[in-house]
This record gives C-alpha cells, structure tokens and sequence, in this order.
C-alpha cells in the first residue's frame, strides 16, 4: 500500500460512509488522517475516527467549550458517566487541544456493518443532544434537578 492508498480499514469504513451519505444526501469519506465529519441540524458535529491499523473507530461530538469553575456541573458529569451515557455507553471527556467538553463512544469494527454504524450514529446525536442540553440547563441554574438517565439495566434474582 502507497502512502496515498488509503488501508482496508479505511475502505471499509468509507464503504458505510458512501452508504450513509446516499440515505442522507451528504457527501462523507474519511480524510487521509482517518477523520470525517459528519454535520447535524442541531449544529452538532461528530467525528468519525479509524486509526489506521486499531481495528476500531471512534464517534467525538463535541458538546461545549469546557465551562470554568462550576464544581456542581463537573461532578454531575461524572455522575453522567457511570455506566455510560444512552444506549451507546458514550462517555464525556475533556478533548485537550480544542477545550471541548465532548461525548464519545469506541467500537470495533468487526462489530458493525453498515446498518449498525448508521445506527449508531444517529444514537450518539440523539444522546449529544440531550446530554448537551442537561449541560447546558445545568451550567445556568447549578443547583437545578437533571432526570437521571435510564441505563437499561434489566435486574433478575439469581433464583
């Protein structure tokens, strides 16, 4: 494979990615870093990542500038995080170079096809968008109640 050859990953991925775009009418294809983005209405935008020889790929949507001070908002973020966040267990942390406070989920690729990564996808909007807006309402009113997430957990007794 030349350096201008993008690897089996990437073909794959783009693959979905054609896929996606013709049900969406966007043109998406990863770059030569492995990166596209995908634009939302929201004004939302994520970031689909395969590393060149991971055998994953990354979702990152970016929620907000990380907000200073405000003790409350990152505690309820780690309340947030436990046990991930929507049906895609995504999980926020802080992007260091752009001082985002961003929502991102890790898959392999052997566990996706293109009606799985277009699935997901469209969770990971849904859960940024509300997660987005509880960070939002939380960093104006600090003290102010956020509905717990339903994490899906089904309880059985060991009987």
């Amino acid at each position: 494979m030349s350096a201008h050859e993008p690897c089996e990953e990437h073909v794959l991925v783009n693959g979905w990615l054609r896929e996606l775009g013709l049900r969406t009418g966007l043109s998406l294809r990863l770059g030569a870093d492995g990166v596209c983005g995908i634009g939302h209405a929201s004004g939302l935008d994520c970031a689909v990542e395969v590393p060149a020889g991971s055998g994953r790929m990354v979702l990152r949507i970016a929620l907000m500038a990380v907000p200073q001070g405000c003790p409350e908002l990152w505690e309820h973020c780690m309340a947030e995080n436990f046990l991930g966040l929507g049906p895609d267990c995504a999980t926020l942390a802080i992007d260091p170079a752009e001082r985002d406070l961003v929502l991102w989920s890790v898959r392999g690729l052997e566990a996706l096809d293109a009606g799985r990564f277009a699935d997901w996808v469209v969770s990971m909007f849904e859960t940024a968008e509300a997660s987005r807006a509880d960070l939002e309402r939380f960093n104006r009113e600090p003290h102010a109640t956020v509905a717990p997430r339903d994490v899906g957990l089904a309880l059985t007794s060991g009987a």
